[in-house]
């Protein structure tokens, strides 16, 4: 299968405009009506920042400073991670320390398998379970160690300097919950299919249901916290 790069669209008869300290173009225009108009992109990318049409000339530089104030906090931001990066390379290390102890503690007798890794743009905690907590319910407590997230619409990561991170973080915080047959038989019975195993075949169906309902019970099971027969049992009053 061919893939095809998608090219920058520049207007015809755009005067372009290139910037000295940060990797960023703009072509300026008038549209069609005789308006100041604009396409800018940053970086590399093939997708537009912006495209817009302005009321006066002013209003379109304007909208030029911003968006190249803005591109050079991103830079700035983005050296300022680096260089943290260099000088304590384990942060993601003692992040997934810190957080497999969290978890533990909210959730006695689970147990969590919590790896980092590093990679040439950044680093990740990765969190795996059987049964136990739900998705949900683990992310309220693993969301804290991740440092921003990735902004569709302008393609860029955005990191979030509202938080400080005193107990380790990363670019990446995934969490993979396994459901175990015997959650996946107990989901089953308590929406009324009497099925002899939580076991599926190749297809991805259990036994004696078709696809359909087979997710149904599969989306159960996500929604259905077990709690750990080695949980320590609540305090009496006497």
């Amino acid at each position: 299968m061919r893939h095809f790069t998608l090219a920058r669209h520049i207007p015809g008869g755009s005067v372009e405009r290139r910037f000295d300290d940060i990797p960023a173009v703009v072509y300026l225009y008038a549209g069609k009506e005789g308006n100041p108009a604009a396409i800018a992109y940053g970086g590399k990318r093939n997708k537009p920042d912006w495209h817009f049409r302005f009321p006066t000339e002013e209003r379109r530089e304007k909208k030029i400073a911003e968006w190249i104030e803005g591109l050079k906090a991103h830079a700035a931001r983005v050296k300022e991670y680096r260089e943290k990066r260099k000088t304590d390379p384990s942060d993601h290390a003692k992040g997934a320390a810190n957080l497999k102890a969290d978890l533990e503690s909210a959730f006695p007798g689970v147990k969590f398998s919590v790896r980092s890794e590093s990679f040439s743009m950044g680093d990740a905690i990765r969190v795996h379970w059987t049964d136990g907590p739900t998705t949900k319910q683990v992310e309220t407590i693993s969301g804290a160690y991740q440092e921003g997230h990735f902004d569709g619409m302008t393609d860029m990561y955005e990191y979030d300097h509202s938080r400080t991170f005193d107990k380790g973080s990363a670019k990446y915080v995934t969490t993979s919950r396994e459901i175990s047959p015997e959650l996946t038989l107990k989901a089953a019975q308590s929406l009324g299919y009497d099925i002899p195993s939580g076991e599926s075949d190749r297809g991805g169906c259990l036994p004696g249901l078709d696809w359909e309902n087979s997710q149904r019970v599969y989306r159960k099971a996500r929604e259905t916290a077990v709690e750990s027969k080695s949980a320590p049992a609540a305090p009496t009053r006497e």
